[in-house]
């Protein structure tokens, strides 16, 4: 059997792909520099700043590649000239669309320039308000230039197999309901299935082993002294795997602590073993996150990180299954 080439990626859609990146970037930014606003110190608020900051930066440039808006000098454009280019843009003028807050996002630009270029610290004051200002501007434009919304922008969307994508949507939805038990479940699941990919660049084992005569008495012995060996070297390979794919050790050790046992058997049904303890919140936030980035990492690897297709059927009546209590 022929396997079916892979579909060239159009370059509109590698464009699209090169956007979406960029917003995603721009939330990652913004809910990194809401965790060190949060804080006292000089550091914690320059680094704030810096972040809400590249956030608006990172979107504006989104819009002017979405757009193919040209500028005087598009390789190091300006902050500034960002906001003329994009509001002077005529598909823009035609529709009546300006940038909102600008006033504030220039503002923001000053302070940001204080900070890198004099090692101004910011007042502690203006940190509420440059949390409620960067996140209702990239609220505003993700909506006004993208026509997304910027609170279900998710790492989730870039993974490419269905069923997985489906799983850890559903992780994330029910771990927003704080149930973090049916979250852990989805995303232990997800990864279970993502390994498989790897398994499969594994080489065949040897299954050859020691003839011996069927009278022999300790024959029966012997063999199952093959199977030990054979269920190590299996476990060993299965680690060495993870690892080389670029999961780091204690990564890997604190997902182990956190999630649940997960197999299928021959036919594809799947089974998990129950924790007597789940965990909190955020380590279970944390699981669903390394196994997100793990796929996507995998991805970029070539490994292709799917849902077995002997599993499919009954991985499919699982996540309608979760979706349906998801919905009652």
């Amino acid at each position: 059997m022929t396997s079916k080439a892979p579909k060239p990626i159009s370059a509109a859609e590698d464009k699209a792909y090169a956007v979406f990146r960029r917003l995603l970037l721009a939330k990652q930014l913004y809910k990194h520099g809401l965790e060190h606003s949060k804080y006292g110190g000089a550091l914690n608020k320059m680094i704030a700043v810096h972040n809400f900051h590249n956030a608006i930066e990172i979107i504006l440039k989104a819009i002017i590649l979405h757009y193919d808006i040209e500028s005087d000098n598009h390789l190091d454009i300006k902050f500034n000239e960002m906001i003329k280019a994009i509001n002077k843009h005529s598909l823009f003028k035609k529709k009546d669309i300006t940038l909102s807050y600008q006033r504030e996002i220039r503002n923001l630009n000053l302070s940001r320039n204080l900070v890198q270029h004099h090692g101004f610290e910011p007042e502690s004051s203006s940190m509420d308000s440059w949390r409620v200002y960067t996140r209702d501007f990239l609220v505003q434009t993700c909506q006004d230039y993208f026509t997304r919304s910027f609170d279900d922008l998710s790492p989730v969307d870039l993974i490419e197999d269905d069923q997985l994508k489906a799983l850890l949507r559903l992780s994330s939805s029910v771990l927003n309901e704080n149930n973090t038990e049916k979250s852990v479940i989805l995303s232990s699941i997800a990864f279970r299935s993502a390994c498989t990919a790897i398994f499969g660049t594994l080489p065949e084992k040897d299954s050859t082993y020691l003839v011996l005569p069927s009278d022999c008495k300790i024959r029966t012995n012997i063999l199952k002294v093959f199977e030990k060996i054979d269920e190590k070297t299996s476990n060993t390979l299965y680690f060495a795997a993870l690892l080389s794919s670029g999961i780091k050790l204690v990564d890997y050790k604190r997902f182990r602590s956190i999630a649940l046992p997960v197999d299928f058997a021959m036919d594809g049904t799947l089974y998990y073993y129950h924790k007597k303890i789940y965990p909190n919140i955020e380590d279970t936030l944390w699981a669903h996150d390394f196994v997100v980035n793990t796929i996507i990492y995998w991805q970029t690897l070539g490994l292709k990180p799917s849902v077995p297709d002997k599993f499919k059927k009954k991985m499919q009546i699982i996540i309608n299954e979760f979706g349906d209590n998801l919905d009652k």
